[in-house]
């Protein structure tokens, strides 16, 4: 078979895959997404602007401007100019034309040998109202006088996301094969820009399709393709950058007399303007004909070639090299050499070295001292202010202690930008350059202007010489804290202090205390006892020693260590499936002893509780469960001893208090008589918290008594899609058009992946509840006889489900088919009124277990992982239960699972019960404490099998799964499509499609609390400040706070559409936050929003989500890695919390801290290029500059000083470097 021949590609390289090739041919145009890097796409937009502003000059580039914006006569810069060209000429700009990703596509499309002809970055204003903006459509091949078309190619590439709205590129598919067609400029009202020539055919546009693109996305199109641009109808600025190519074999026309002289004549009255004469004539000389600078073998060259006006370069495609400390691409050889001598440089490597060596760096040396004029005591310099929109004057003191003669000169006083604050927003009011510090003081005056609420900080460099002439700097850091007089008023007046380490000491048989009354009754009779699984001496010593060698250990020690590291390393095994989980679970049970010692308390009071023989005690961090305090829990208390005693207290009595009440921030103890002969009010305590092992019991014993492992372990080769016996009717027509719903419930009706789990993968708002409920209901109004146990990992999760199914099976049924079992610890008012009838659970919270014969009555028993280990010491009968339904499986730990497995045991001879486990991996995980089993123990049984066949899709088509085994809900009827956008991407495969209620979901588009009009996303950044109230571990940020309810009013009064407090969600990571917000509602007597974590909002969703994310501090990021807390490198958190919203999502945050995280990046991108972003000014080089991918390794202050010559100063600084510290992390109390 004869292979396809190719007239517009060549391809000798490989680059374009067949259907690329084919798209190409066909079409004329062919996209790439994400092609070229958002780092040197947002280095190329700050170079724009600095052109633009005339930072710096522009050379031998045309700054073209909008026809109708210069009627106005007012605007200047970026406002005025539309298009840069000749960029080439610009060694920033150029670093695209020889972008090596963009030449691969160059090279496959007209070969190896290349020339860039015309280049220019394209700016799109605003539209002023006359529709100036647009471009009409035109062929480029109408401005080149150089043949053939088909050894030409444009690279196009959007510098932000473009769409209709902002005036994307549209194209008439396939006219690349058309003549040439004779161009004009169109007669529009408002004007037309310069060299904007048309198509005068108005019917071309009912042909043209919309090419939307993403920051990064490249379109290559042949010079033939017929192409425009609309308007940018928002107030955003569009920016593109584009080269085009031509082979070197290309040769000129001449032009004249054809329909193209009217462009060569516009051509020649230009550059006779500019006192240059220029003729088109035949060229019999090829492009390529004359020297030309190459490549290294297998690189293409490549020269500039415009009119005859020939720049040659020589270039790698090894070129670009990125400098790390300035965050930019570089040509490598002696550009890259000078730059690392540059100005530029110098600062950003004082700024790296200032970062890792704060200590040193703002250190007083050589005699000066840097002082603060407001606060001589603090090296820093805080300035408090309202938010303003004038200049105001803050200043700090240079002291010279002259010592050696002549004094110290100060060579320079600069700015280190932190990203966190601008330079318009704190300036040096004069230039300070080259001044003998023979006075005593230098006063250094700074301005400082700021209208956003928010902490801001910039380091100040006073760059200094001796009499040696030796340089030395000293750093120091400038905050503006902008604040209202509300942010005042809530600042906490006394601040959290960390809890003192309390010496451990041995708890020896305690005077018992008295617990609380049963809350209810059993017939539930457990038919084995649960034992205690203590973690075995020996292991608990090597686990003592973080599993390392250690002094004193015996032969027998080093056989378990070897032992245990062998088990860890090989992993789970079916095998071992038993020895390898109890081990994980002993490393998280003496993790979680080694954190509860840390909330050990001395010196405590304890007070009588009114009319009661209870005592109370107040135990910090209690609220964030810190420590985890239940209902009958131990706690032991004794007298604190007086300072130096105490070794005695080892022999004072102690004292057993259980738990009865825990309240907010005290729990309330119920102790022996005893206790009461040794209290008095003047009396101090040591306090001795235990660790709540019920749970964990359940799970060991679990282990111990499930036998049927090999389910967990299913073949790699099992039959693709066994066909359905069984159909049914959707008790809900809206199923009926959901395919994978249909799947679901299908393939659970006919068990089609028995003995193994069936895996419902539920994304957010495609409706995993819904298709469970409809599977139930299905199950229950069928004449078989099932009995179903579905377990949750949460009692939310159980509720939510318990709830839709009262709702959904017919009234007739529902009384005896469902029973939500409760455990004895959970209080009335947590549950909701309309599930007390179907529980048992009765009005007034009194909690009864009927007997093993009266639960088995009921069809359908939904209850906790750990309350199934209550069914399963029952022993109900083998094979009674038919299905297992496990819940939010992902939230859960694979022990967890196997609580409720062993509950639903397998009658020999019989069918094994159907294993239903549904959830979704890329939410919440299990929280695990433990490093050393962090990796098994924190995935789930649901990623893991989901990781293995028959689980994985299809290698061919990443899309399908097989239906027999697992099924993905895509169907998104939640969010907004924007909404939806960045998540999808992030963790769906783009595969999720919106289908919620446009209505609904479009209900804010247009409302006045949104920058961009069309999208209901708001991100408002702010600087603020992470405080602790004293009493609590957890932080807040007032500045946050202020924003969130501000926003909250503001939608509060909105009349269209109306918002009640009941459609809004306030999301937020931290229980400190959680209060400040919830005290902020009250104040403004706003009630019914819900205010809470990621975890309390899993499996929710509200019409409006604002979320406050608090962390505004770098330093504090490895405490919440630590102790997994926050939104920061958890991205399953991050995740749940941006897919609540229906309609409007508003998030406020520290940018700056935020797109240090991945997925925090794409979000802060995402809202940046659709305009959707507010608040402290982001320069657009930040959300690449933060990104994770600084060198580890620190600068040392000698590489500092190298450039420093640049600024006037001839000597090297020769200071002492510290070794760099580690970061401190403060301790979660």
């Amino acid at each position: 078979m004869a292979s396809k021949s190719y007239e517009f590609s060549v391809n000798k390289n490989q680059r374009l895959t067949r259907e690329q090739r084919d798209f190409y041919e066909e079409n004329g145009y062919l996209v790439v997404r994400g092609l070229v890097d958002k780092g040197l796409i947002y280095e190329l937009r700050q170079r724009f602007l600095d052109i633009c502003d005339g930072r710096v000059p522009k050379g031998q580039i045309t700054m073209m401007k909008d026809v109708s914006l210069m009627k106005q006569g007012v605007l200047s810069g970026e406002r005025l100019v539309n298009k840069l060209q000749d960029i080439v000429y610009d060694d920033v700009l150029y670093k695209y034309i020889a972008y090596p990703q963009v030449l691969d596509y160059v090279e496959a499309f007209i070969g190896h040998d290349i020339l860039a002809m015309h280049t220019m970055l394209i700016n799109k204003p605003p539209d002023s109202g006359a529709l100036t903006s647009r471009h009409p459509l035109h062929q480029d091949l109408h401005y080149f006088p150089f043949r053939p078309a088909n050894k030409i190619v444009c690279g196009w590439t959007a510098m932000e996301y473009i769409d209709n709205q902002n005036g994307c590129l549209i194209a008439i598919p396939g006219s690349h094969r058309w003549e040439l067609r004779k161009h004009e400029y169109p007669h529009w009202e408002g004007g037309v820009n310069k060299m904007y020539h048309g198509i005068q055919d108005n019917s071309l546009h009912d042909q043209t399709v919309d090419l939307v693109m993403d920051t990064g996305d490249c379109i290559f199109f042949h010079p033939l393709l017929i192409h425009g641009s609309g308007p940018n109808l928002t107030q955003r600025f569009r920016k593109a950058i584009s080269g085009h190519y031509a082979a070197g074999d290309c040769h000129y026309i001449n032009v004249e007399g054809t329909i193209q002289s009217n462009i060569a004549d516009e051509v020649k009255e230009i550059m006779k303007k500019r006192g240059m004469e220029i003729k088109f004539e035949i060229s019999t000389t090829v492009f390529g004909s004359t020297p030309m600078a190459v490549y290294s073998p297998g690189r293409p060259k490549i020269a500039v070639d415009q009119h005859q006006i020939r720049k040659e370069r020589v270039i790698s495609k090894d070129v670009l090299v990125r400098c790390d400390s300035c965050n930019i691409y570089l040509p490598s050889g002696a550009e890259f050499k000078s730059h690392l001598g540059s100005i530029q440089h110098s600062l950003s490597t004082l700024l790296e070295a200032y970062r890792k060596h704060r200590e040193t760096t703002s250190a007083d040396k050589g005699g000066v001292t840097v002082s603060n004029v407001q606060n001589s005591s603090s090296k820093d310099l805080t300035i408090e202010t309202k938010p303003c929109r004038e200049k105001k004057t803050s200043a700090f003191t240079l002291l010279a202690k002259v010592t050696d003669h002549p004094s110290p000169v100060l060579k320079r006083v600069a700015l280190l930008t932190l990203a966190q604050c601008q330079q318009d927003t704190i300036t040096i009011a004069q230039e300070y350059k080259n001044i003998p510090l023979s006075s005593t003081r230098v006063f250094v005056e700074l301005l400082f202007k700021c209208s956003q609420v928010g902490s801001y900080t910039i380091p100040i460099v006073f760059i200094l010489e001796n009499h040696k002439r030796e340089v030395f700097s000293i750093i120091r850091q400038v905050t503006l804290r902008v604040s209202t007089s509300e942010v005042k008023e809530l600042e906490a007046k006394e601040k959290f202090q960390r809890r003192p380490r309390v010496s451990k000491w041995n708890v020896t048989d305690p005077v018992p205390g008295y617990g609380p009354p049963p809350s209810g009754s059993s017939l539930l009779v457990s038919r084995y006892p649960l034992s205690q699984f203590h973690i075995p001496y020996p292991l608990y010593r090597i686990v003592n020693h973080g599993l390392e060698p250690f002094r004193g250990m015996g032969s027998d020690d080093k056989k378990l260590l070897e032992e245990v590291k062998a088990l860890l390393a090989v992993g789970l095994k079916n095998s071992r499936y038993q020895t390898f989980w109890h081990l994980l679970l002993w490393l998280e049970e003496h993790q979680l002893e080694v954190d509860i010692l840390k909330y050990d308390m001395h010196g405590e009071t304890i007070t009588p509780v009114s009319r009661s023989r209870l005592m109370s005690l107040r135990v910090p961090g209690l609220a964030e469960k810190r420590p985890s305090v239940l209902r009958g829990d131990r706690i032991v208390v004794r007298r604190s001893p007086p300072p130096g005693c105490e070794e005695d207290a080892e022999h004072y009595p102690q004292f057993e208090g259980i738990v009865h009440f825990v309240r907010e921030h005290h729990v309330e103890l119920g102790f022996g008589a005893p206790f009461f002969s040794e209290y008095s009010q003047k009396t101090k305590w040591d306090v001795h918290f235990f660790l709540n092992r019920h749970s964990l019991r359940h799970i060991h014993s679990a282990l111990n008594k499930y036998k049927d492992f090999r389910i967990l372990f299913p073949p790699p080769s099992l039959p693709w899609g066994e066909p359905h016996s069984i159909t049914f009717n959707p008790r809900e027509e809206i199923m009926e058009t959901n395919p994978e719903q249909l799947q679901a419930v299908q393939a659970i009706l006919n068990h089609t992946s028995l003995p193994y789990p069936f895996i419902l993968f539920g994304p957010p708002g495609t409706g995993k509840t819904f298709t469970l409920v409809e599977a139930v209901t299905q199950l229950v109004l069928a004449p078989q006889t099932v009995h179903i146990l579905i377990c949750g990992f949460s009692n939310t999760s159980c509720d939510v489900i318990a709830r839709r199914l009262v709702d959904h099976i017919p009234d007739e049924m529902v009384q005896g088919s469902v029973h939500r079992l409760y455990a004895g610890s959970r209080q009335r008012k947590d549950v909701d009124d309309e599930l007390i009838p179907f529980s048992n659970m009765d009005e007034g919270g009194y909690v009864s277990f009927g007997s093993r014969w009266e639960l088995m009555m009921y069809k359908v028993i939904i209850c906790t992982l750990i309350t199934a280990g209550r069914l399963a010491q029952a022993l109900f009968p083998e094979g009674h239960f038919t299905h297992l339904i496990i819940d939010e499986v992902s939230q859960a730990t694979e022990p967890d699972a196997v609580v409720a497995l062993n509950a639903v045991r397998k009658r020999k001879g019989y069918r094994e019960p159907h294993v239903i486990l549904a959830g979704d991996p890329r939410q919440l995980g299990p929280v695990v404490f433990s490093p050393l089993a962090e990796t098994n123990l924190g995935t789930s049984l649901l990623e893991r099998l989901m990781a293995r066949p028959p689980y994985v899709p299809d290698v061919d088509q990443p899309e399908h799964y097989n239906p027999s085994y697992i099924v993905k809900l895509k169907k998104n009827f939640r969010s907004h499509p924007a909404l939806l956008e960045t998540p999808n991407k992030l963790f769906y495969d783009s595969e999720l499609e919106a289908c919620a209620d446009r209505r609904e979901v479009d209900a804010f588009i247009g409302h006045p609390i949104l920058k961009n009009p069309e999208i209901p996303l708001v991100f408002h950044g702010v600087q603020g400040k992470n405080e602790k109230a004293k009493g609590s571990p957890s932080y807040f940020n007032l500045e946050e706070a202020n924003l969130i309810i501000k926003k909250l009013k503001q939608l509060l009064r909105s009349k269209n559409p109306r918002v009640h407090p009941e459609d809004i969600g306030i999301i937020t990571p931290y229980r400190g936050q959680v209060r400040t917000i919830s005290k902020l509602l009250d104040k403004h007597s706003i009630s019914g929003i819900t205010v809470g974590s990621s975890e309390q909002f899993q499996g929710q969703e509200k019409k409006v989500i604002l979320i406050s994310t608090v962390r505004s501090t770098a330093g504090l990021l490895k405490v919440d890695r630590r102790f997994n807390l926050g939104f920061l490198r958890n991205p399953k958190r991050f995740n749940v919390a941006i897919t609540r919203a229906r309609a409007l999502m508003i998030v406020v945050g520290c940018p700056q801290i935020l797109a240090t995280d991945p997925n925090w990046h794409a979000l802060v991108s995402f809202a940046y290029t659709r305009g959707c972003y507010e608040g402290c000014e982001l320069p657009p080089e930040v959300l690449e500059a933060t990104a994770p991918n600084a060198p580890s390794e620190p600068r040392g202050l000698e590489e500092v000083v190298t450039g420093l010559r640049k600024m006037g100063i001839n000597s090297t600084a020769k200071e002492d470097v510290a070794s760099e510290e580690s970061v401190t992390a403060v301790e979660e109390e």
